[in-house]
């Protein structure tokens, strides 16, 4: 939405409202709040100092994200799973305020200011984890990757698109929305848009200026490593969105985004688009931002997973290569955290 101090000022006036309205009970300001497998029953607002989210594996432990506040834990298992994915250890200077699952269910859906600061505040937090657990990710191969600058755009998109904007009353049958959406979805500016197999929505390196909403076929979110080839990160299907993290802070894509064995058919949001979405100028447009937010809570549990699951690998490899001989099989561990995880 902005860059810099300015994205961190809008999360910390977001925080101030969401504390004064005094949803949800004080939690203490130093300490473990949670531990992995403990029932996921809310949401920590964190309004500053620092935290640690970790998980403990038979390698040892992993640090999954070491922040600071204002920050809204709990995300990776709001609406995916019953159980905490991960430890949580935090340091405040003023109480943290635990939310309870009903009530930031509620929050979410709020049509209010409150509504509107709190899924504010949900994509910050979303934005900040999502690209810590991607980057751990990328450090798995830095190794090789270090040989590519990030910043340098090469080649064109292939066979690119068609697109005309689209239907409102396509869009929101397409949302499963009431007919009170429709006039939301006009003033959001929605495009239809299709992209031939194997075509590139978006390029790492290039300024991100749009989301995509995927109506039909998979997109793949892959990252190009010099001399190992492509690393695909995950496949996103029908219902799903995809590079909204770029509209969220202002920056460049983080990784490529393709569509993946077959056409693509999807709806597009602008950045002008976002921004009016999250500032709650426009009436009965909440509804879009709780599924974004919902959306992203179901990509950082798995990048939450990925993140542990690549610590498991190169642990589990460093392990084995000073006995002299690698396992016949790494124990890692599945996180399916749709499913609620084993």
């Amino acid at each position: 939405m902005f860059s810099g101090r300015a994205l961190y000022k809008i999360a910390e006036l977001d925080s101030s409202l969401v504390l004064a309205s005094e949803v949800g009970q004080p939690r203490p300001q130093s300490g473990m709040v949670w531990k992995q497998g403990e029932a996921a029953d809310g949401l920590l607002l964190i309004p500053d100092g620092r935290f640690q989210m970790g998980v403990e594996t038979p390698y040892g432990d992993h640090e999954i994200a070491h922040l600071e506040g204002p920050f809204i834990a709990g995300l990776a298992e709001f609406g995916v799973t019953e159980a905490r994915a991960t430890n949580l250890a935090i340091q405040c200077g003023q109480p943290a305020r635990f939310i309870p699952e009903a009530d930031a269910h509620n929050l979410l859906l709020d049509d209010s200011r409150l509504g509107v600061s709190f899924r504010r505040l949900c994509l910050f937090s979303l934005d900040r984890a999502l690209r810590h657990c991607n980057d751990q990710v990328f450090s798995f191969f830095r190794e090789a990757s270090e040989q590519q600058d990030p910043r340098v755009i090469s080649g064109v998109f292939e066979a690119i698109r068609v697109e005309k904007p689209a239907d409102p009353a396509e869009v929101r049958a397409f949302f499963d929305l009431p007919e009170g959406g429709s006039d939301a979805l006009v003033q959001l500016g929605f495009w239809k848009r299709s992209y031939s197999a194997g075509s590139k929505l978006a390029r790492r390196g290039a300024r991100g200026d749009e989301a995509f909403f995927i109506r039909s076929g998979q997109v793949r979110v892959s990252l190009k490593i010099p001399g190992v080839g492509e690393e695909a990160l995950s496949v996103l299907g029908p219902g799903q969105i995809a590079g909204e993290l770029a509209l969220i802070e202002d920056g460049v894509r983080s990784a490529d985004l393709i569509a993946h064995g077959g056409p693509v058919k999807v709806y597009v949001l602008n950045r002008a688009g976002f921004r009016r979405l999250m500032s709650g100028s426009i009436d009965n447009s909440h509804w879009l931002g709780a599924r974004i937010v919902s959306a992203l809570c179901y990509r950082l549990a798995e990048a939450v997973g990925r993140s542990i699951s690549f610590h498991m690998l190169s642990a589990g490899n460093r392990v084995s290569e000073d006995r002299g001989k690698l396992p016949a099989e790494l124990p890692l561990i599945d996180f399916d955290f749709r499913k609620g995880g084993d």
